[in-house]
């Protein structure tokens, strides 16, 4: 397997994270083979979401300036909580 491989490769370091496409069948990989590394989604593929399944280009520009902007953390947390509420968007949304 690859991800075998390459641990073994780099002296049993592991990924500190991994980026994919969202697969399904990968995050269960990464998962087991190495469960300290968080699974990141590809900005690349959000965007590719986005233009597909958002057709309000306001809700659009909104979240590529929350996506790309750099900020601390807490900042973050409170800007999608701010995104959510103006955007009335719930967890059954």
């Amino acid at each position: 397997m690859a991800a075998e491989t390459f641990t073994k490769d780099n002296v049993q370091k592991y990924p500190i994270s991994v980026i994919t496409d969202g697969d399904l069948a990968m995050q269960r990989a990464i998962s087991v083979v190495w469960p300290n590394s968080p699974h990141r989604l590809c900005g690349w593929h959000i965007e590719q979401n986005l233009v597909r399944n958002v057709h309000d280009d306001t809700v659009k520009a909104q979240f590529r300036i929350f996506m790309y902007d750099l900020c601390s953390i807490e900042e973050i947390e409170r800007k999608w909580q701010a995104f959510f509420e103006k955007y009335d968007v719930t967890e059954d949304s």
